[in-house]
């Protein structure tokens, strides 16, 4: 399993536990830091690969959504694809802003595929 990150840079950083989902196997977390004053680094760290499937699967979708895993509403940003279980992507939003809002963290088999492999809440 990917380990914790630990940031002391930015306005109020915190981490995501990201949990597996569908029987992927695939679980970590995702740190987010302040990047200036109207962005914020997402860094997404998850195992790599798909239980019982080949290492290699290609980009896999990571996007923010507005609601919770449960119940999940509409894109609010898409973050850079998860490539061999890494991501690191800016958005724009203010850090706060993220904690303010219900968003929950989401990682796609691939762009073709709507599977969930991993999804975490926002505090």
């Amino acid at each position: 399993m990917a380990g914790l990150f630990t940031l002391s840079c930015g306005l109020g950083p915190f981490s995501v536990v990201i949990n597996a989902e569908n029987d992927s196997g695939q679980s970590g977390n995702a740190a987010f830091s302040g990047a200036g004053q109207f962005s914020t680094h997402v860094l997404i760290a998850i195992t790599p690969g798909l239980k019982g499937s080949t290492p290699d699967l290609g980009p896999q979708v990571a996007s923010l959504y507005y609601g919770r895993c449960h119940a999940l509403g509409d894109v609010a940003d898409t973050l850079q694809p998860v490539i061999a279980g890494r991501s690191d992507s800016v958005v724009a939003s203010q850090i706060e802003g993220l904690k303010g809002i219900k968003y929950a963290l989401v990682v796609k088999r691939s762009d073709s595929s709507a599977q969930r492999v991993g999804c975490g809440n926002l505090p």
